[in-house]
């Protein structure tokens, strides 16, 4: 009785500081995590449109997201003992990206596949079969959107990166 007394609290002070961190979210921007994720995948020479993609799948670029398997942040990374900033965990999960894909000699998928697999234990292969497709498919729709690149400028509204109906070209090739 005492130690199901002792779940029902940590679960309720988990929701309560869920609720909160929620709470807190709701007023971030996501053109400002997108411009974060597009530095950092230039930055680590990795394609924006794919590190979008993961962040878009895993989060909707939302930095409070709790995954079902404990991963946690836009690019749901796996628990650690300290909650990372919004910038740290997005630094973290495209230099990860960027690692994978040069070990897998740009092989998406696979990359993908290691990504999800390496962070979260306890998908099953079909879950992760999941995953890579939609990344893969937000990747395609990214990839066809204009962004306009100059110099580090970028277009000061990204929500129209979402819009599917939007049929642009990159500026720039990854």
């Amino acid at each position: 009785r005492s130690a199901m007394k002792k779940q029902v609290i940590n679960l309720l002070l988990l929701i309560s500081v869920t609720i909160f961190q929620v709470t807190l979210a709701a007023g971030m921007d996501k053109g400002e995590v997108k411009r974060i994720i597009i530095q950092e995948a230039q930055k680590e020479r990795v394609s924006p449109a794919l590190a979008l993609a993961v962040a878009k799948v895993g989060s909707d670029f939302q930095h409070y997201t709790l995954g079902i398997y404990g991963e946690r942040g836009v690019m749901q990374l796996p628990r650690i003992g300290q909650q990372l900033t919004m910038e740290e965990n997005v630094s973290s999960g495209v230099k990860k990206l960027a690692k994978l894909m040069r070990a897998h000699r740009q092989d998406t998928e696979r990359a993908l596949e290691e990504y999800k697999e390496g962070w979260v234990i306890g998908m099953t292969p079909e879950q992760v079969d999941r995953f890579v497709e939609k990344v893969l498919r937000w990747e395609m729709i990214y990839h066809n959107q204009q962004i306009t690149w100059n110099n580090g400028k970028y277009h000061q509204n990204l929500s129209y990166l979402d819009d599917p109906s939007i049929n642009k070209s990159w500026t720039r090739e990854w």
